[in-house]
């Protein structure tokens, strides 16, 4: 979920931990205690490495080949994530539907 990491920071550090993403690039701000304000920099970059370590794609598709996609009872889309090592998101919510493919490089 959205704000996820941040909020594991905040309670895991004790530092307040606020995002700016209305524009790129992303601006985070820290603060507290200097110990707290330490321990979530180290938090964040470990997390701006583990993303930048990463891919993402983004493709567009219809909805039959969504479903192609996903199989029956999720087992095509289980067996490429396996087969891959890679995490598949596959969003029919929209037209296009989109597939969200994230791996390591």
């Amino acid at each position: 979920p959205r704000g996820e990491n941040r909020k594991g920071i905040e309670r895991d550090t004790g530092a307040s931990v606020d995002v700016n993403d209305s524009r790129k690039p992303y601006t985070v701000r820290i603060r507290g205690k200097r110990e707290c304000v330490d321990r979530a920099c180290k938090a964040v970059n470990e997390i701006i490495q583990q993303k930048e370590s990463c891919f993402e794609d983004v493709l567009e598709c219809d909805r039959a080949a969504a479903n192609l996609i996903i199989g029956h009872k999720g087992g095509t889309v289980m067996r490429i994530e396996r087969d891959t090592r890679t995490r598949i998101d596959v969003n029919q919510n929209c037209n296009p539907c989109t597939v969200r493919i994230t791996g390591e490089k």
